[in-house]
């Protein structure tokens, strides 16, 4: 073979079975990247991740399956999701070598369980947060043992009231008003002494500069409502409201003991002067023989519908804004009424003559308008601190009617006469106007849950109207018996008006 032959022969040689050991190396190479990279099959146990290589024994080798497990719990975790259950999951992926030596790949997959695991583990990726807000949510309802209000947060558990679409509650008003104004209307004085203010040792029996102290005035408060949504974010309500009182003097006596009379302002004397009712003269002589009572009341009565709104809610507390319409009717009367028997020689008076004289004075205050306010409540643990701010805005239609009249009886004959003291021809008749005005309440409610439906309360309130018509206002006390200066005079007098007191209570959820 010649040298050149020979030469190329050796060198194709060469180069073949360097080729041929590059693509050993190259098989092998791939082979053993393959074993590297291939998970374990469906194991039985999570504890370990084992590899199988034909029938050759096992060996304990980190595989990608570990690592991926390892991963979805980091990203969870790192999302600030929870730690998932992971023992459902099956994760196949082995790599078998035949007799034949030729590699077979089988790619992870995933069981029915394995799926369900993904797309949980998907969601908590996304909106990791969601599941245990609501699991804190409810184990902090149940801590601060919260009402109604955590009822969307726990399902109606929460330790607190249940869950519930309609709410009522009612309440006991133990409240004091403001002393009604008013004149002196009955003054006294010992025997022999006209009861005229100034005099020495006369005495205002009712009414004068202190007012009319009405005492504690009982009342009720209803509420009701239903929430329009199951986050309970909404509600429309209605509550009502009232109370009455009245309070009264009465005094019968022959002037053997004392002086009795109505007092008032003369102006043809001029002076004070006092319209008798019992009196004995200085030496002993009987003039006036009879008996006096006066009686004042008050009545309110109100009524409410209204939309509440949730503004704002956490930690056992919630903040609502309140509006809606209001309707409130303010009466206020007084009823001062005498009867005496004329026993005075020579004051130009038939002996044995009976006057009955009576005088009504009567105010109405009718108010409509809207309301705005503010409601707060702050649960721990089965008490509910609860605020009330309100202020309502309307026109207030202020009245007053006075009448009065006087009946002379003498040998069963009587002659009645218009008008009795303070009521006169010049101030008898009805009076009305219209008045912007505005009523405010504020109150402050401590609550405590008897069970998941019902919550006791006890709490404080106060209302104040900026104009009111009063029955003492009205009075007019100078009097001109001869009707020639138009006195008492009828004039239509508001002013502020206050009540306030304790509330006891319940509501209940249904």
């Amino acid at each position: 073979m010649p040298d050149d032959l020979c030469v190329t022969t050796l060198t194709l040689v060469s180069s073949s079975e360097k080729y041929t050991m590059k693509l050993n190396k190259l098989l092998l190479s791939l082979s053993l990247a393959g074993l590297t990279f291939s998970p374990a099959v469906g194991q039985e146990s999570t504890s370990s991740s084992t590899k199988h290589i034909g029938d050759g024994p096992a060996a304990n080798v980190r595989t990608l399956g570990a690592e991926f497990e390892e991963a979805l719990h980091s990203d969870v975790s790192s999302a600030g999701g929870v730690p998932r259950d992971t023992s459902s999951v099956q994760l196949a992926s082995t790599r078998s070598i035949s007799d034949a030596g030729v590699a077979t790949v089988k790619h992870r997959v995933l069981s029915d369980s394995g799926a369900s695991f993904a797309h949980t583990s998907d969601m908590a990726i996304l909106a990791p947060t969601t599941m245990a807000s609501h699991a804190s949510d409810c184990t902090s309802c149940e801590s601060l043992g919260c009402d109604g209000d955590c009822d969307s947060a726990c399902g109606g558990g929460g330790g607190g009231m249940a869950k519930s679409n309609f709410f009522f509650g009612a309440e006991f008003l133990l409240w004091f008003t403001e002393d009604l104004h008013s004149p002196a209307l009955v003054t006294s004085a010992p025997t022999g002494v006209l009861p005229r203010l100034g005099t020495p040792g006369v005495q205002t029996v009712f009414g004068g500069p202190d007012g009319i102290d009405m005492g504690v005035v009982p009342g009720f408060r209803t509420e009701f409502g239903m929430w329009i949504d199951n986050a309970k974010k909404a509600a429309v309500m209605g509550r009502a409201y009232g109370f009455s009182q009245n309070v009264s003097y009465q005094n019968s006596d022959t002037g053997a003991n004392v002086s009795l009379g109505n007092p008032f302002f003369n102006p043809n004397t001029p002076g004070e002067d006092a319209l008798l009712t019992a009196f004995m003269t200085p030496v002993g002589g009987r003039a006036w023989e009879g008996d006096i009572s006066v009686r004042a009341d008050v009545d309110l009565l109100g009524t409410e519908g209204s939309l509440k709104v949730l503004l704002t809610e956490g930690s056992g507390a919630r903040f609502d804004l309140i509006g809606g319409y209001t309707y409130n009717r303010l009466i206020s009367s007084l009823d001062i009424a005498s009867r005496s028997t004329n026993f005075l020689v020579g004051d130009l008076i038939a002996d044995g003559t009976v006057f009955d004289t009576r005088d009504v004075f009567a105010t109405e205050n009718e108010f409509h308008g809207g309301h705005l306010g503010l409601l707060s409540s702050v649960t721990r643990k089965g008490l509910t601190l609860s605020t009330l701010a309100k202020v309502s805005a309307g026109n207030m239609r202020n009245s007053s009617e006075i009448s009065g009249y006087e009946i002379a009886t003498l040998n069963n004959v009587s002659t009645p006469t218009a008008g009795g003291l303070y009521s006169q021809p010049s101030n008898i008749g009805r009076t009305s106007e219209n008045n912007f005005s505005f009523i405010t309440e504020l109150g402050v409610k401590l609550g405590f849950n008897l069970n998941e439906k019902i919550r006791a309360n006890v709490g404080y309130s106060m209302m104040y109207w900026s104009s009111a018509a009063m029955a003492g206002d009205q009075i007019d006390r100078v009097i001109d018996l001869t009707g020639a200066l138009g006195r008492p005079a009828r004039n239509l007098v508001t002013d502020g008006f206050w009540a306030q007191g304790l509330d006891f209570g319940f509501v209940y959820n249904y």
